[in-house]
């Protein structure tokens, strides 16, 4: 076979995380992935009054992380082309909504598409999907005229998208010894997903920690970036994703979790989760000032980790057209 906001933000003082998917070094790499249209049209370009033609679309997951409850629908046809007597393909919907051809493709599906991503361990791209329609085309058409209909396919899909920063925390004698010997100080490192909606953290680097029992406070800035080329929205049905959330389309939801020893400061009244509005469906950002309890004021250069994930349905769109006449 050929093959959604929520943000959770963790500090911890552990050396090392798990991260689900595959994450690759940021550096200056604004990449994003996700699921792709590759192609779509149809069949034949310019067809008869009555004819039959078959609409395809394919799509391949083109990030890093595996796309989820894949599927498809296409619009701009079935007010004009309604034929409830014509039951070849996928079958029409009693909202009249003519539906894929194939299970897998349809809203209605429990057994929807998985597309896994690229592997740069085997050297394989990602997987791909395709879906298709089967219509035909109305009869009432004039001779001597030809009708043009645009047409729209949309994919749906779940994904993920994380970004990890190390933040290096040293006392003011460390601090001073590297600016001193003029050595590189630690700067921390980043690393992403590849995916539509691109997370980014940014705070001053190296952390200089103070006096036993202290807190010293840093800001992090918590960027959004939908790139994708599609829609990001908040739902509670990832089954249907984006289709009939309407209202929460260009939103994401944001939730905020700290590990021990850590205060969230103004980022506090996200720990439950929050949505925050993506401003004409493209980004936002936060601002915190986060506080850490120190663990004493010498030991070398110490790390904590500041993870931030997020999971949403998104959809893209590929667009095209077919002409009835004669």
């Amino acid at each position: 076979m050929e093959f959604w906001l929520r943000l959770a933000v963790a500090v911890s003082l552990v050396a090392v995380v798990t991260v689900s998917g595959c994450t690759v070094p940021a550096g200056g790499n604004n990449e994003a992935g996700g699921v792709k249209v590759l192609s779509f049209g149809p069949d034949i370009e310019k067809v008869y009054p009555g004819e039959i033609v078959k609409f395809r679309v394919r799509f391949q997951n083109t990030g890093s992380v595996k796309a989820e409850n894949v599927f498809a629908e296409l619009l701009g046809l079935d007010q004009d082309w309604y034929n409830d007597g014509f039951v070849e393909g996928g079958p029409w919907t009693k909202g009249g909504e003519k539906l894929p051809d194939q299970d897998e493709c349809k809203y209605t599906s429990s057994n929807k598409m998985v597309l896994l991503p690229k592997s740069g361990v085997f050297g394989t791209g990602g997987e791909i999907g395709a879906c298709s329609w089967t219509y035909k085309a109305p009869k009432n058409v004039q001779r001597d005229f030809a009708s043009v209909y645009p047409v729209t396919a949309r994919v749906f899909y779940s994904y993920r998208s994380e970004v990890v920063k190390i933040i290096p925390a040293l006392s003011r004698e460390e601090f001073l010894m590297y600016r001193n010997r003029g050595e590189r100080i630690p700067l921390g490192e980043k690393s992403r997903t590849v995916s539509p909606v691109i997370l980014d953290i940014e705070a001053e680097t190296p952390v200089r920690l103070l006096e036993d029992g202290e807190r010293v406070e840093f800001p992090v800035t918590i960027r959004i970036n939908n790139a994708g080329g599609g829609t990001a929205c908040v739902t509670q049905d990832k089954n249907k994703g984006c289709k009939k959330a309407y209202s929460e389309w260009n939103k994401v939801k944001i939730k905020v979790d700290a590990g021990d020893g850590v205060k969230l400061g103004e980022c506090e009244n996200l720990r439950n989760g929050k949505e925050i509005d993506l401003y004409k469906g493209k980004s936002n950002e936060i601002k915190c000032y986060m506080k850490i309890k120190t663990g004493g004021g010498s030991g070398g250069v110490s790390e904590r980790r500041i993870t931030v994930s997020a999971e949403y349905s998104y959809f893209v769109d590929a667009e095209s057209s077919v002409t009835v006449g004669y």
